[in-house]
């Protein structure tokens, strides 16, 4: 029903609304793969593992200014 992408739209919406935010970083479980081509299909890239071995993805808002 797309709840999921909705929400992540709101909360990135959200954020770009602070100057500060340049970058948001999420995280989920490696065997989660509907989280995994959501985050993808939104423009988030992988940029390792945290502490758990989840799967840690980045979303760039705007350029170190």
């Amino acid at each position: 029903k797309g709840y999921g992408r909705m929400a992540v739209h709101q909360a990135i919406d959200m954020l770009k609304q602070n100057p500060d935010c340049k970058m948001i970083v999420i995280a989920h479980h490696p065997d989660n793969t509907r989280a995994h081509r959501l985050y993808t299909r939104l423009g988030f890239v992988i940029i390792g593992k945290n502490y758990e071995e989840d799967t840690l993805l980045a979303l760039n808002i705007r350029n170190g200014d």
